[in-house]
C-alpha cells in the first residue's frame, strides 16, 4: 500500500482503470472550411509520456523540490510536463500572463526558480530580461531551441519500458505555486500541496 502522497499517483490509477479514455483534447488547427480540428491523447498515453519526460527531467537535475517556471500554452505538452514534474517532485511555478509582462516578471522573480520550461517566446523574454531569471540553472525549450542554450522537451523524452519511480512526497509538501492576478494589491503566489490536489 502506498504510504506517500503524490498527485501523479491518481493519473496512474485512473490510467490502469480506463487506459483508452481521453485525457486531453485540444484545438490543433482548422480544416479547409475553417472548422476547428482537435488532437487528443488517452490516459495511458499521458501516463507513459509523462514517465518518459520525468526520466529526462531527472537526468538534467530537475528533481524533487526544484522550483521551475512553467510557461507553456495549454495543450498536450503542458499536461505531460505538469505530470512529469509531479512525478519527480519538482515544483512548477505558474504565472497568469494576463497580469502583464512587468507584474509577471516580478512574480517569477519572487518564485526563486531554479529551472525554466517554456515555449520559444518565453525564452526570448527571459533573454531580454535576464535579471528576473538569475537564479535559474536549467533551461528547457518547448519547440525549437535557438541561441539560448539548454535542452528541448523532445530531447528529454527518454525511452523507458518501466514506470518512473514517483517521488515520495508528503501531503504537506509543495506541489505547485500559482500566481494569479490579484483584485487588490500585488499578485501573490498561492501554494498548493500534494494533499490539496489529492483532496
Amino acid at each position: 500500500m502506498t504510504k506517500f502522497t503524490n498527485i501523479s499517483l491518481s493519473l496512474q490509477r485512473t490510467a490502469e482503470l480506463y487506459p483508452f479514455k481521453r485525457a486531453v483534447v485540444y484545438p490543433d488547427g482548422r480544416d479547409k472550411n475553417g472548422r476547428v480540428l482537435y488532437s487528443q491523447i488517452t490516459l495511458s498515453q499521458l501516463d507513459k509520456l509523462s514517465d518518459s519526460l520525468a526520466f529526462g527531467l531527472e537526468s538534467i537535475g530537475i528533481i524533487r523540490g526544484t522550483r521551475t517556471i512553467l510557461m507553456i500554452t495549454p495543450g498536450m505538452e503542458f499536461f505531460i510536463t505538469m505530470f512529469a514534474m509531479f512525478k519527480v517532485g519538482a515544483v512548477p511555478v505558474v504565472v497568469d500572463p494576463g497580469m502583464g509582462i512587468d507584474r509577471m516578471l516580478q512574480c517569477l522573480e519572487q518564485g526563486r526558480p531554479k529551472a525554466f520550461i517554456g515555449i520559444e517566446k518565453a525564452h526570448l523574454l527571459r533573454t531580454l530580461k535576464p535579471k528576473y531569471f538569475k537564479t535559474v540553472k536549467h533551461w528547457v525549450t518547448v519547440g525549437k531551441r535557438w541561441f539560448w542554450g539548454g535542452h528541448t522537451l523532445d530531447q528529454l523524452m527518454h525511452s523507458h519500458l518501466e514506470a518512473f519511480p514517483k517521488a515520495q512526497t508528503t501531503r504537506d509538501e509543495t506541489a505547485a505555486i500559482v500566481f494569479t492576478t490579484g483584485s487588490t494589491g500585488p499578485a501573490k503566489g498561492v501554494v498548493y500541496t500534494h494533499g490539496n490536489f489529492d483532496a
